[in-house]
């Protein structure tokens, strides 16, 4: 008898588990849209993602400073972070 009741709970409790997982997983997935070609064609030359949210204004923690203003293939670069 004792046996049976310590089994009926710990099925119990580990159906409780996957039951409790999936509801946290259903809630903290968000749905997501992408573009199939990459980002829309206007969002390139003003390099501004299009979110419908204006940036915010803060200051920098960190400057990242590089010797070099334009990069070619096999460039060494030298940056230095503050």
């Amino acid at each position: 008898m004792f046996l049976r009741m310590l089994s009926f709970i710990m099925y119990f409790q580990m159906n409780l588990f996957i039951y409790q997982l999936i509801f946290f997983i259903l809630i903290y997935i968000q749905s997501t849209h992408n573009y199939p070609n990459g980002a829309p064609s206007g969002a390139c030359p003003t390099m501004v993602p299009g979110h419908g949210v204006n940036s915010q204004q803060c200051s920098t923690k960190y400057i990242i400073q590089s010797d070099k203003s334009q990069y070619y293939t096999n460039d060494t670069i030298l940056s230095k972070y503050h």
